[in-house]
C-alpha cells in the first residue's frame, strides 16, 4: 500500500508592523475610506447648515412677535404704575431718619458725593476683625447708602429706563417661547411657560436685596409679589397672540 503523505500545519499569519495578513485583507480600500469621510464631512455640513437655519428662522419668529413683547411692556408700565401710584401698597417702604437735616448738613460739610456707601467701612477683610472696627459695629449705625446727584429726582428718565428693561423682559421672555413653544401652541402652555420666564426677569432679583444689603423681608416680599404680576401681565399678551 502506498503511505500517505504527512499533513502540513495551516499557514501561519504573518504580522507586519503589528497587523496581520488578515486583517490586511479586511481593510477597506483607500477609494471607499475617502468616500466615507466625504460623506461624514456633508453629514456635518448639513448638521451645521441646519442649525443656522433653525437659529435664522427662531430670529424670525422673534421679530414676528413684536406686536405682543411692546404690549407687554406697556402692561407693565401701567400695573407698576397703579402698584407705587394709586394704591398704597409701596408707601411704608421707607421711613424718613431721625434728624434729617443735621445728617444732611453733616454730609455736605464732608462733601459726600453720589455713589454706594457702607457704614462702618472697613478698609479690608482683615481690618473687619480689629478690635476698633468691632467697636464701630456694636456701637452703630449699620448700613448702606445710596446717594443720588443733588436736585429734583428725574422721574422721567427713571420712568424711561423702567419700561426699557420691561422690553429686554419682553424680549427674552419671546426668545424662549421660540425655541419651547410647538406649532400650535395651547393658550395655557403659553401663559404657563411665558409668566415663569417674566416672573424671573422681574421678580427673583429683589431678594438679593434682603440677603447682602439688609432691606427688610417684608418690602423685599412685596417687590417679589410685585414681579409676580408683572409676570402674569406679560403671559397674558404673548398667550393671547399666539394661541390665537
Amino acid at each position: 500500500m502506498r503511505s500517505r503523505a504527512p499533513e502540513l500545519p495551516a499557514p501561519v499569519p504573518v504580522f507586519r508592523f503589528g497587523v496581520s495578513a488578515a486583517s490586511r485583507d479586511r481593510r477597506p480600500p483607500q477609494a471607499a475610506v475617502r468616500q466615507r469621510r466625504v460623506a461624514e464631512s456633508c453629514v456635518l455640513a448639513v448638521g451645521w447648515r441646519c442649525r443656522f437655519r433653525r437659529v435664522g428662522a427662531s430670529m424670525a419668529e422673534l421679530m414676528a412677535m413684536w406686536l405682543p413683547i411692546v404690549l407687554a411692556a406697556a402692561g407693565v408700565f401701567v400695573v407698576s404704575s397703579v402698584l407705587h401710584m394709586v394704591v398704597p401698597w409701596h408707601k411704608g417702604d421707607a421711613g424718613k431718619m431721625a434728624g434729617e437735616e443735621q445728617v444732611l448738613a453733616a454730609m455736605r460739610d464732608h462733601g459726600v458725593n453720589p455713589g454706594q456707601y457702607m457704614f462702618p467701612c472697613a478698609e479690608s477683610m482683615q481690618d473687619m476683625g480689629k478690635p476698633e472696627m468691632i467697636a464701630k459695629y456694636e456701637r452703630g449705625p449699620v448700613g448702606y447708602m445710596t446717594v443720588l446727584p443733588a436736585g429734583v429726582p428725574a422721574i422721567g428718565k427713571s420712568l424711561l429706563q423702567w419700561f426699557l428693561y420691561s422690553l429686554l423682559v419682553s424680549v427674552f421672555t419671546a426668545y424662549v417661547l421660540t425655541f419651547a413653544l410647538k406649532s400650535d401652541p395651547v393658550y395655557m402652555d403659553v401663559f404657563r411657560l411665558a409668566s415663569t420666564v417674566a416672573f424671573l426677569g422681574y421678580g427673583l432679583g429683589a431678594l438679593q436685596d434682603s440677603i447682602w444689603k439688609g432691606v427688610r423681608w417684608r418690602v423685599t416680599l412685596k417687590f417679589v409679589v410685585d414681579g409676580l404680576l408683572y409676570g402674569l401681565t406679560t403671559a397674558g399678551f404673548f398667550a393671547w397672540h399666539l394661541a390665537t
